[in-house]
């Protein structure tokens, strides 16, 4: 087969880069998560044009070549946003566990935009920490990380796809352990609580503990939340300012032979 001209090479490489970046833009929970989908295409063109022509690429001998290298980018740009995902779900994960044991997912909404049920103290407290992340930094981590991948990673580059499999094993591991500890305060203090209110409606049935009992759960819930919310956002941040070595290990698997 003929080599790739001059034109026909900068498509190609353009073709490869962009594909890195959508599975990026559309695994990643970040707001552009809730855009059109023709906003999101517009993003991956304006960042697949900022980063190309910044680091080298592999260089093909012909087009055959570059089929192979397609899935690779694939999988590299949805593993990247996997990582991302992991960040914001550790919250995801406190916030669906309070919500619940407060009772407040009694009369949940349904969101159309991600296909999900959630209450709106739920949707609040979310929309609130993703504040946070943003105020943070995490979009600014996670632009510098697709950056630098090309750098550490060049578009065509073949991966060692198989060898994320323990990664992503530990963070997910580690990303469940830590929304649960963020939600522990709230969790373990209505819990207590439950078993009290047990108690008493057990030493005295005509007292209709159950009509209050969820008054007491809910003003319980909030002024514990309320007073671990600076404990709660301090560990949300500090897992975000991890965002950028979870990039790192996930990228020394991927080149690991």
């Amino acid at each position: 087969m003929n080599p790739l001209s001059g034109v026909e090479r900068e498509v190609v490489y353009l073709m490869l880069e962009s594909l890195r970046v959508a599975g990026l833009v559309f695994f990643s929970p970040l707001p552009w998560t809730y855009t059109p989908t023709r906003v999101r295409a517009a993003i991956v063109a304006i960042l697949t044009i900022a980063v190309h022509g910044v680091h080298p690429v592999e260089r093909f001998a012909n087009a055959s070549l570059i089929m192979l290298t397609v899935p690779t980018e694939v999988i590299v740009g949805v593993a990247m946003g996997f990582v991302v995902r992991c960040m914001v779900g550790a919250i995801e994960i406190a916030n669906d566990l309070i919500t619940t044991t407060m009772g407040l997912n009694a009369a949940p909404l349904f969101d159309p935009k991600v296909q999900v049920s959630e209450s709106a103290v739920g949707q609040l407290v979310r929309n609130a920490f993703m504040l946070i992340a943003l105020g943070a930094g995490l979009h600014r981590v996670v632009l510098m990380g697709l950056f630098d991948s090309y750098a550490v990673l060049p578009a065509g580059r073949v991966a060692a796809i198989t060898q994320v499999g323990p990664f992503f094993r530990e963070l997910t591991t580690a990303v469940i352990v830590s929304g649960v500890q963020m939600a522990l305060p709230v969790v373990a203090s209505i819990i207590v609580a439950q078993v009290g209110l047990a108690f008493i409606a057990r030493a005295a049935p005509p007292l209709q503990i159950f009509s209050v009992g969820f008054a007491v759960t809910i003003s319980l819930g909030a002024t514990v939340l309320f007073d671990a919310i600076s404990d709660i956002a301090f560990d949300w941040v500090r897992d975000i300012g991890l965002l950028g070595s979870h990039f790192d290990n996930l990228f020394t698997r991927l080149l690991e032979r």
